[in-house]
C-alpha cells in the first residue's frame, strides 16, 4: 500500500480529525480486546519501542512532559502521548517534542483508517493506536504514555512498560472507577508490570495500601516516596522564584513553580534516575523543563491573569494554595465552567474565600454543567455571581488587559476556550 501525498489525496489534516471526532459519540468502551485487535492488525507497533506508563488522578501530563524532556536531553528519540488537548489533537502526540507533521499524520492514518469499521474503536482507542503507529514510523526509542482514564481497562494498558507510575489518587470519575480511594487506586495500579518498577506518588494511606496490594499481586516492584532517595530542594533567597530539585547528581530547575510542578519535578527525577540513560544527565547538568499551557499559567502579572485546568477538588485545593502563596490576600474574578459530572459545588466552596465574583462561561458542549446550575452552586458557596459570559464577552476579555485579578479554571474546556478554541474544536475533555 503506497503512502498518501497530501497534495493529491483527500486525507487532509482536517478530514482526518473530523473522522476521528466521529468516534466521540461511541463514548467510553471498557475492555482491552478492541485495542489488542487493532494493534495486532497493525503488526503491533507498540513492541518496537520502550515505554514509561503513567496513571493518576492529577499531575500526569506535567510529569510525562518533564520526563520526556529529560529523556530527550539524554539523547533519546522520544515519543510523548498525553490527553486531553487544549487547542489541537496534535498536542497529544509528540515526537522529539514536536507535533506530528501532516505527512507523518497522513501516513499513519492511511494505514489505520481501513481498520475502523472492522474493529469499531472508541475515540481514545483510535487516537492511542494512531500515536503508537506514528511512534514506530518515526523510530521512537522510548515513549512516555499517559493513561486516559483509570489504568486497568484503559486503552494504553496494552503496553509492556519497563516502568509504571501512579502519581496521585483522588475522587474523580467515581461512576466508572469506584467511589472510594481504595477502589480508584486498585484500578489505576492495574498498569503495574511483573518485575518492573512501579513508582508511587504521595498517596493517602487507603490508596497507598490498595495500590501496594495490586502491585504485589502482579509481581511489580513497588517503590513509595519514603523508600526512595530523599529529594533536596534549594530556593536561593535571591533566586527570583527559581527552585532547584535535586536527586543525587540529577537536578531540575523551575521558575515560580506551582505545587503540581514541584511534585512533577521530583517524580521525574525519581523516574530518570532508574533508567540507563541517566548517566548522560549527570555531570552537573540541570534540566529546565518548559511549563505546560493551562497548568498554573500566568498570562499577565499586574493584575494577575491565571489559567489552570484543575477540575476536581484535589487539584483545586492545590491551586487555591498556590494562589494564596503567590498572591496572598488577593480576591479573584473567576471565569468558570465545569463538566456536569464533576463535583463543581465542592470546587466552588474551596475557591469561595478567594473569589470576589464569578462569571460562568457559556460553551456549546453536551457534557458541561449549565450556567444556571453553576450560578446556583456559586451563590450557595457565598460567591457573588455575575451574568454568564458568552463567546463575544469572552473574546473581548481575552483581547483586553485584565482590570482585576482573573482566574480561569474548572476544566480543560474552560482554558481551551480562553486560549481561543471555538466550540467545534473544543476537546471532548475533562
Amino acid at each position: 500500500m503506497s503512502a498518501p501525498r497530501l497534495t493529491d489525496s483527500p486525507l487532509g489534516i482536517q478530514r482526518i480529525w473530523k473522522r476521528i471526532d466521529e468516534r466521540v459519540r461511541f463514548g467510553i468502551k471498557p475492555g482491552l480486546q478492541r485495542m489488542e485487535r487493532l494493534l495486532e492488525l497493525l503488526n503491533n507497533p507498540e513492541r518496537q519501542f520502550r515505554v514509561i506508563h503513567v496513571a493518576g488522578t492529577n499531575g500526569k501530563g506535567t510529569l510525562c512532559t518533564f520526563v520526556e524532556q529529560g529523556l530527550r536531553q539524554a539523547g533519546l528519540r522520544t515519543g510523548l502521548y498525553t490527553s486531553p488537548h487544549l487547542l489541537s489533537p496534535l498536542e497529544r502526540i509528540l515526537v522529539d517534542g514536536q507535533p506530528l507533521d501532516e505527512l507523518a499524520l497522513a501516513v499513519a492514518w492511511h494505514r489505520l483508517e481501513p481498520l475502523i469499521d472492522q474493529v469499531q474503536p472508541s475515540y481514545f482507542e483510535l487516537l492511542t493506536a494512531l500515536a503508537l503507529l506514528a511512534f514506530r514510523n518515526a523510530g521512537v526509542e522510548l515513549a512516555v504514555v499517559e493513561c486516559g482514564l483509570g489504568g486497568r481497562w484503559d486503552a494504553t494498558n496494552v503496553l509492556n512498560s519497563e516502568l509504571a507510575v501512579l502519581t496521585s489518587v483522588g475522587l474523580d470519575h467515581t461512576a466508572i472507577l469506584g467511589d472510594s480511594l481504595a477502589a480508584i487506586a486498585r484500578d489505576k495500579a492495574g498498569i503495574a508490570r511483573p518485575a518492573c518498577p512501579f513508582l508511587l506518588g504521595e498517596l493517602e494511606a487507603e490508596a497507598r495500601d490498595a495500590a501496594l496490594e495490586v502491585a504485589d499481586s502482579r509481581g511489580a516492584v513497588a517503590v513509595t516516596p519514603e523508600e526512595d532517595h530523599p529529594l533536596l530542594r534549594d530556593q536561593p533567597a535571591d533566586g527570583g522564584g527559581r527552585v532547584c530539585i535535586t536527586d543525587g547528581d540529577l537536578a531540575m530547575e523551575l521558575d515560580h513553580p506551582s505545587r503540581g510542578a514541584l511534585f512533577a519535578a521530583g517524580m521525574a527525577l525519581r523516574i530518570l534516575r532508574r533508567l540507563p540513560e541517566a548517566r548522560f544527565l549527570r555531570e552537573g547538568i540541570h534540566l529546565r523543563p518548559a511549563p505546560l499551557p493551562g497548568r498554573f499559567q500566568v498570562l499577565h502579572n499586574a493584575p494577575p491573569l491565571v489559567l489552570d485546568v484543575a477540575h476536581n477538588p484535589a487539584a483545586i485545593t492545590l491551586l487555591a494554595k498556590d494562589l494564596n502563596q503567590h498572591w496572598p490576600n488577593t480576591r479573584w474574578t473567576l471565569i468558570f465552567a465545569a463538566m456536569a459530572d464533576k463535583d463543581y459545588r465542592t470546587i466552588l466552596r474551596i475557591l469561595a474565600p478567594r473569589v470576589a465574583s464569578m462569571r460562568p462561561l457559556v460553551l456549546s458542549h453536551a457534557r458541561l454543567a449549565s450556567p444556571e446550575d453553576l450560578l446556583e452552586a456559586g451563590r450557595a458557596a457565598g460567591i457573588r455571581c455575575g451574568r454568564p459570559l458568552g463567546r463575544a464577552g469572552l473574546a473581548a476579555r481575552r483581547l483586553d488587559t485584565p482590570h482585576e485579578p482573573t482566574l480561569v479554571c474548572g476544566s480543560f474546556l474552560t482554558v481551551a476556550a480562553w486560549l481561543g478554541a471555538n466550540d467545534r474544536n473544543l476537546p471532548p475533555g475533562l
